[in-house]
């Protein structure tokens, strides 16, 4: 199964099914919302957006640096580099194949002789934290008054736990484990207001914690990568999560999701082409 999902002709298929739920998003919120508000977009709400998909890029470096010192990274990984690293895949994640994780792979492997396997062990770490983040998130808003004590009191309990059962699963020393859920978090909330600026600039934000949540279940779906970067399906997740916690949203959801997407490309590409450049001059 795992064979068939990594064919090209299926990679590419992902793609384009990808473009075509972008498009259909776009398209079945257009109509519904106000163009004027959006053509006259406020410069300090694109900016909000546009550094929050930096502030993703160094959340998720920070994050993936501090899991990877725990695995035999050697010499160790720099932290600046790790985050050229994250520019550098999430870009080129963006194309048909997505090559940016076996790029990355690659390049630890023969930068730092870091197994394959341990890269594939780092990779799926991170994707139970945005796991564990969703499921908390979505949980806490369904109590409305506590949504948010219940998503910090979740997130202190699951740090305290995360070294102890780091260690037992993996058999080894774990280096500042306890800092792995509150970094994921991090890059949760960066999403979060991202999509809070993108519905203000497209008509009506959404409520902070519906935000969060839309963050936390589109973060997921974008990682697991059933179409590059989760093109058009992440898109698709924040609408119909913020129609069900509030109903009416889907069309601004929807097209604030687009919009988001849409500067998150543009910023992905700068810092993507940065990284690319100084990661080869260092090779």
């Amino acid at each position: 199964m795992t064979t068939f999902f990594r064919h090209p002709a299926i990679k590419a298929a992902g793609f384009g099914l990808g473009l075509l739920l972008l498009g259909a998003a776009i398209y079945n919120a257009w109509g519904r919302v106000d163009r004027e508000s959006l053509l006259n977009a406020s410069p300090s709400l694109l900016l909000v957006i546009g550094a929050g998909v930096l502030g993703n890029l160094i959340a998720s470096g920070l994050l993936f640096w501090v899991v990877t010192k725990s695995f035999d990274a050697s010499p160790p990984v720099s932290v600046i580099r790790m985050v050229q690293l994250i520019a550098a895949s999430g870009l080129l994640n963006y194309l048909p194949l997505r090559p940016g994780l076996v790029g990355r792979a690659a390049y630890l492997k023969a930068r730092h002789n870091l197994p394959v396997k341990q890269s594939l062990f780092i990779l799926a770490i991170v994707l139970v934290l945005g796991l564990l983040v969703a499921i908390l998130v979505v949980v806490s808003t369904t109590i409305p008054a506590y949504t948010y004590s219940v998503s910090v009191l979740g997130v202190l309990v699951l740090m305290w736990v995360t070294a102890p059962v780091a260690r037992v699963i993996f058999r080894r020393p774990v280096w500042h484990a306890w800092s792995w859920l509150p970094l994921k978090s991090i890059d949760v909330l960066a999403t979060a207001l991202r999509l809070w600026a993108a519905t203000s600039v497209v008509g009506q934000p959404l409520s902070p914690s519906t935000a969060l949540a839309c963050a936390a279940a589109g973060s997921l779906v974008a990682a697991v990568g059933l179409t590059p970067n989760g093109l058009g399906l992440r898109e698709w997740t924040i609408a119909g999560l913020s129609e069900l916690l509030a109903p009416g949203s889907l069309a601004i959801a929807g097209l604030g999701a687009s919009l988001d997407r849409g500067l998150e490309a543009i910023v992905m590409t700068l810092a993507g082409i940065g990284s690319i450049k100084s990661l080869h001059y260092a090779a």
